[in-house]
């Protein structure tokens, strides 16, 4: 014989505890209940018979004995309530900001595939089907109650349950209910908690009443219980999982009066480090504009040629290659054979086949050398030779020559380039040379300020001539033993590209690499002049930006914990309906990442109102005199974005997951 027993009380009993004192309620009950059949549950008020429906409904698990269904224990509560049970409560549980239709597919599981269509079907079932877009506040009490019959049969259960569905309804009203109940889930086995004997008496097979805490049998109409259901009602598939039902922080002004305080400060911090970042960069493009310079320059111990090629080649191996060239400078003399003058003290510098589109960028006249016998004069080098050998041609005034006209005076020159080893007489160089260009090299070396006094005096003019590698190596082998014998205290490095960040980068870890160098960057240390006048705004700026972030991440989750507070009702008809509570907590993080976004929007676009409006008087004010001629100080700084992002993202899912830590689902589920 087909078992017809489909939920089984063994030995149920309910004790609620509050403080030091207890009250129970159930005691020892057991009974089952039979497929098919409609069952009433009769009582006294606070008899138990509300508490008697959670547990059977799987609604409460906190109680002793066994709840079995199909003769099976429930282990898995949130399963049991998805698929094999339904409600309709006292107070219906209608979500109130969602309209009928997705206050009924929120109860669909996810093997229903067109779930509108579905609910629609359902409404029109219950004769609703016109009022589908309405919210549960714009129906009557009977409507409503319709609405929930509906919710009810999209369960598609084997057991509903009624909690007192008939409690505030009319006698007429009351009649088209039960009716229709009855009616729709004809096939069903029907559980009804009343205390009217009248609903009881009319639509029940079975009538029970709880006296002393245990279920009597008062009336039987029906005798067999029998059906022809299926043993297993379980449907495979039924799940919530990936299910999102929009609008869960349903409490829209509250999270707007929380949010807008973030979107405005937000705004405003981003706002406020763009134009920190802005000016940063405008002084960057003014530094580059500035100086076509690559240069960087270091102080050694005394390093050969030789030997500083080699730790070039070290550092470069480390660092993929971020050293291009060096140069190196040795004293010469100049005589000039025209007209006797002569030892005019100045240095040869050697530059690499790989440093010469460096210099190009500080070509002044003429080209760089080509070949060796080409020598390329700074042209403070020029200015200083053309001033010693014209003294006898005062026609020529040196602050009105311009750069043509002086490379053309020291082209007319003969001059001879003189070194030799004060100690190997045999040891001595002396070249003519074709002058072939000027350059500006105002940052190319130390300025003799830096240096020590006997060095500083040596080299006060600092009169530099340019020569390939070629000629600077023929001149090392003809006054010293090659490459690596000369020693050089000075260098002057080119770094790939110019971004200041990088070249900054490069010095330091050039310096740090064999703890043997001192440097001097001209350009960094101009930049870091010009970063240390807008030092003071930025932290000002960022601080006071920061002060006020906490306050607005602080409105937003109390905007979230109030919202999330007056939806608790919801989300135990969510629990009562089957979802476990990971799908509730999924369907609220799903929600805090779509206010993530609107958040983020808005912000982005009150960035760019307060851009269009403010970027004018900001440039005016960083820039008065219109010497970086910029239109834009303003920059979007990213980093504050990401940041302002991140803060937003941690804010919002830190609430959503604290509050929903807060809520006793099972303890919202029995009060639902």
């Amino acid at each position: 014989m087909v078992n017809d027993r489909i939920i089984e009380l063994r030995n149920v009993s309910k004790t609620y505890q509050s403080g030091s004192s207890s009250e129970e309620v159930l005691k020892d009950v057991c009974f089952s209940f039979k497929k098919g059949l409609n069952t009433s549950i009769l009582g006294a008020s606070g008899c138990g018979k509300t508490t008697l429906l959670r547990i059977m409904g799987g609604v409460d698990s906190d109680f002793e004995g066994d709840l079995l269904y199909m003769g099976q224990p429930i282990k898995d509560f949130d399963k049991y309530r998805r698929e094999n049970v339904s409600f309709i409560f006292q107070d219906l549980n209608l979500i109130p900001h969602l309209n009928l239709v997705k206050n009924i597919t929120l109860a669909l599981t996810n093997d229903v595939l067109d779930k509108k269509k579905r609910a629609l079907d359902l409404l029109d079932k219950v004769g609703l089907k016109d009022h589908s877009e309405k919210f549960p506040h714009q129906l009557s009490g009977g409507e409503r109650q319709r609405v929930a019959i509906a919710r009810a049969l999209a369960r598609d259960t084997e057991v509903l349950f009624c909690d007192e569905p008939t409690g505030s309804l009319d006698k007429k009203t009351k009649k088209e209910i039960m009716d229709l109940i009855v009616q729709v889930f004809h096939d069903k086995t029907l559980i009804f908690i009343t205390h009217d004997t009248e609903v009881a008496e009319g639509y029940s097979d079975i009538i029970l009443n709880i006296v002393d805490k245990d279920l009597v049998v008062m009336k039987t109409n029906h005798s067999n219980g029998t059906s022809t259901h299926s043993e297993d009602a379980a449907v495979s598939g039924k799940t919530f999982k990936k299910r999102f039902e929009f609008n869960l922080l349903a409490n829209e002004l509250t999270i707007f009066n929380a949010s807008y305080l973030f979107v405005i400060i937000a705004s405003i911090f981003i706002f406020a480090t763009g134009i920190i970042e802005g000016v940063e960069t405008e002084i960057d493009n003014y530094l580059y504009e500035k100086y076509s310079v690559d240069k960087i320059l270091v102080k050694t111990p005394n390093m050969t040629y030789a030997g500083f090629q080699e730790f070039i080649a070290s550092y470069n191996q480390e660092h993929n290659g971020a050293i291009n060239a060096f140069m190196a400078a040795l004293p010469i003399q100049i005589s000039n054979l025209s007209n006797g003058v002569y030892n005019l003290d100045y240095r040869m510098v050697m530059v690499q086949a790989s440093d010469l589109d460096s210099l190009e960028k500080d070509i002044l006249i003429g080209r760089l050398p080509e070949k060796k016998g080409e020598v390329l004069y700074s042209k403070e080098s020029a200015l200083k030779l053309v001033d010693e050998c014209i003294k006898n041609k005062p026609k020529l005034t040196l602050d009105f020559l311009s750069d043509e006209d002086l490379l053309n005076e020291i082209q007319k020159l003969e001059l001879n380039y003189y070194k030799h080893n004060r100690r190997l007489s045999n040891k001595t160089y002396s070249q003519e040379l074709k002058i072939v260009g000027l350059i500006n090299d105002s940052k190319y070396w130390f300025n003799p300020s830096t240096l020590n006094s006997s060095t500083a005096e040596k080299y006060k003019y600092r009169n530099n001539l340019y020569v390939l590698e070629e000629e600077f190596n023929e001149l090392l082998g003809a006054t010293y033993f090659g490459a690596g014998s000369a020693k050089f205290s000075e260098y002057s490095l080119s770094i790939s590209g110019e971004d200041l960040d990088m070249r900054q980068t490069e010095f330091n870890n050039f310096l740090n690499h064999k703890d043997l160098m001192f440097g001097k960057d001209y350009i960094m240390e101009e930049r870091d002049m010009y970063y240390n006048e807008i030092k003071a705004y930025k932290i000002a700026i960022i601080s006071g930006c920061w002060i006020l972030f906490v306050f607005a991440m602080v409105s937003v989750y109390n905007g979230i914990r109030t919202s999330i507070a007056e939806n608790r009702r919801n989300i135990g008809i969510y629990k009562s309906l089957g979802y476990t509570s990971t799908n509730i907590k999924s369907m609220f993080l799903k929600e805090g990442l779509i206010l993530i976004v609107i958040l983020m929007t808005t912000t982005m676009i009150l960035w760019s109102l307060i851009n269009v409006f403010i970027n004018e008087a900001i440039v005016k004010s960083f820039d008065p005199y219109r010497i970086i001629e910029s239109s834009s100080i303003v920059n979007l700084n990213t980093t504050s974005a990401v940041l302002v992002l991140l803060m937003i993202l941690t804010t919002i899912v830190y609430s959503i997951n604290r509050e929903l830590r807060n809520i006793n689902l099972l303890e919202l589920l029995r009060n639902s």
